[in-house]
């Protein structure tokens, strides 16, 4: 079977596709060695175990399984909290898999539960996370990178007592 890739399409970030704010292909060439060697270099450090953050994804996967399998069906919505980078994994893993406005319109097919990402502390946003949180059975991830991120800890106070 074969593995499946990833493929970047840049074409929309040409100058030819966008106009003068694009960058122009033949900047594109000229830094392209910089980058390979740069590539070259982080796979040369990573097979020398110096990125271990690289091969999380590959690592204990049955776990992680076991795990996703015992919280199926036992929480609805999702309740992802965080700032900026925080979120935008969640989010990407999401658009990924789903659809770039999943975040307005997404409720797994599967019955899976719903997702609300709260990417900022604006009161309507909150507001509905809350409410739609209080008539379900909730799973609130906060995810903050120092613990102490203001914001996520705001939205967390507010979820406190649905706990």
């Amino acid at each position: 079977m074969m593995k499946e890739r990833i493929r970047i399409d840049f074409s929309n970030l040409l100058s030819d596709a966008v106009g003068e704010e694009g960058l122009d292909l033949a900047d594109w060439e000229r830094g392209r060695p910089k980058a390979e060697r740069i590539l070259w270099q982080l796979q040369k450090e990573r097979a020398e175990g110096k990125h271990p953050f690289l091969d999380l994804p590959y690592r204990r996967p049955d776990e992680v399984l076991r795990v996703a399998e015992g919280l199926r069906g036992k929480f609805d919505p999702l309740v992802i909290l965080g700032i900026g980078g925080s979120s935008l994994g969640a989010q990407a893993i999401m658009e990924a898999l789903f659809h770039p406005f999943f975040r307005f319109q997404w409720k797994a097919g599967d019955g899976g539960p719903e997702v609300l990402i709260l990417d900022n502390v604006d009161p309507s946003t909150l507001s509905y996370a809350l409410k739609r949180a209080s008539t379900g059975d909730p799973l609130i991830l906060a995810i903050s990178k120092s613990g102490t991120t203001v914001e996520t800890l705001s939205q967390l106070l507010a979820f406190l007592d649905l706990l």
